[in-house]
């Protein structure tokens, strides 16, 4: 009986004690975890080290993967044609392997001569165009100034504006002096160390760029193999239900990712083409290199025409303030035909998010990534939205609140429609005036 009650008494003081272990046990896995956390993230950044490391070396295949991804529509309209071509061949394998591979060959050529034809028109553009701003900044420092003062003559600015004209023309000799004077050596090492530095760097691009880009070939070539792949490593990890849910949400992160960039890089070359015809046509100066930069900043949503129109207006401002005037008359008309013409039919809805949201993901994802995050912003943010949508579906389904979600989509659709009818109405009745004016 006696050693029974110890025993008793002895296994209550192991369980008592067990409860606080588990606690203590639980402080110092916590308190363990935050040091880990600091040294990792803020101390030694040694997981951030690895991150960037890993990225470094995987970014050939990031960069092929990108460019597989853009050109798999053109060689897949290749393959059709080709396709057509050797379909009465009798060795069908052998002639499906000559489709794909005629159809990848002919979709790198066009790509390589696009790049070409870019690069040998634009980059003796910007060349001369920097030597001209570096040859005449002062005499177009004094047509501005001589501008304003046209068009503040007999007021209270005109005095305002010579002492600005004073100090910033002193301002621009004092830095051509300091400029010219300068330590021989000191400037020949810095030379040479920004030389090596520029070098590595130019050496580690042309690598990315020619591993990315034999890493493209093998993706387009291999591309229906390895989406086979990734739906068996898919479906072998996760139940029907929930790889039948995931593939169709690839699907559709597919859809929306292709046909709003691939669509938004048509739309900014047409764009570019209209912009060097009519800048071309009204002799505005560096119309090919402003061309240029309008059509690539075009392909950011919302505020590409300001990031590519704003400096563009700049530069031909130094040349021709009254020219400048017409070169924003010029942009402000073409991106209204391209946010109500030629947009909506090239993208349509592409990805049904509102003007607030498109603002937002372009600002936050911008704001995280860069001018990548400003581009991939809105179709990841749609795809996102797509996702929350479907979990608060879910939820309110879950919760027998389904006629809230049935309401809301009903409340949707009528705005939709009067808006719709609106805007019919409105084409109408111009094409009415129009008619009237033209009897």
């Amino acid at each position: 009986m006696d050693s029974q009650g110890t025993e008793g008494k002895s296994s209550r003081r192991l369980n008592f004690g067990n409860k606080y272990v588990a606690i203590g046990v639980m402080l110092f896995l916590v308190v363990a975890c935050s040091i880990l956390y600091y040294f990792a993230f803020f101390k030694d950044k040694t997981l951030f080290g690895l991150m960037k490391s890993i990225m470094s070396n995987l970014s050939p295949f990031i960069v092929g993967a990108v460019l597989a991804y853009l050109l798999k529509p053109i060689c897949a309209v290749f393959e059709k044609w080709t396709g057509k071509w050797f379909s009465k061949m009798k060795n069908r394998r052998f002639a499906r392997n000559l489709s794909e591979i005629i159809s990848i060959f002919i979709t790198a050529v066009l790509f390589l001569m696009f790049i070409y034809v870019m690069l040998a028109s634009v980059i003796p553009q910007v060349i001369d165009s920097g030597k001209m701003l570096v040859d005449n900044v002062q005499k177009w420092y004094a047509n501005v100034i001589d501008w304003l003062k046209s068009i503040t003559k007999d007021t209270a600015m005109q005095e305002t504006i010579d002492d600005f004209a004073k100090d910033g023309f002193a301002k621009i000799q004092e830095w051509i002096t300091k400029f010219t004077e300068f330590d021989s050596s000191s400037f020949i090492n810095d030379v040479l160390s920004g030389v090596t530095v520029g070098l590595k760097g130019v050496i580690t691009v042309l690598k990315n760029l020619l591993i990315g880009g034999i890493a493209c070939l093998y993706i387009l070539a291999q591309r229906k193999k390895l989406s086979s792949q990734g739906k068996l490593i898919i479906y072998s990890i996760f139940k029907e239900k929930w790889a039948d849910r995931i593939m169709d949400e690839l699907k559709f992160i597919d859809k929306m990712f292709s046909g709003f960039i691939n669509g938004k890089i048509l739309d900014s070359i047409i764009i570019g083409i209209i912009t060097f015809i009519v800048t071309s046509i009204f002799k505005i100066p560096y119309a090919l290199l402003i061309s240029v930069v309008v059509g690539v900043t075009n392909i950011i949503p919302f505020f590409g025409p300001f990031i590519g129109g704003i400096p563009s207006a700049f530069i031909v401002l130094m040349v021709s303030p009254l020219k400048c005037l017409y070169f924003i008359i010029i942009i402000i008309a073409i991106q209204q035909f391209d946010g109500n013409i030629l947009g909506p039919k090239i993208l349509g809805n592409a990805t049904g998010v509102s003007s607030f949201w498109v603002l937002f993901s372009i600002t936050f994802f911008g704001g995280m990534f860069g001018f990548t995050g400003m581009i991939i912003g809105v179709p990841l943010f749609a795809v996102l939205y797509d996702i929350i949508k479907r979990l608060m579906h879910r939820g309110l389904v879950k919760r027998n609140k389904e006629q809230m979600y049935e309401q809301y989509e009903a409340e949707q659709a009528m705005e939709e429609k009067a808006k719709a009818e609106a805007k019919e109405r409105r084409r109408l009745h111009i094409k009415k005036v129009n008619f009237h004016k033209k009897k």
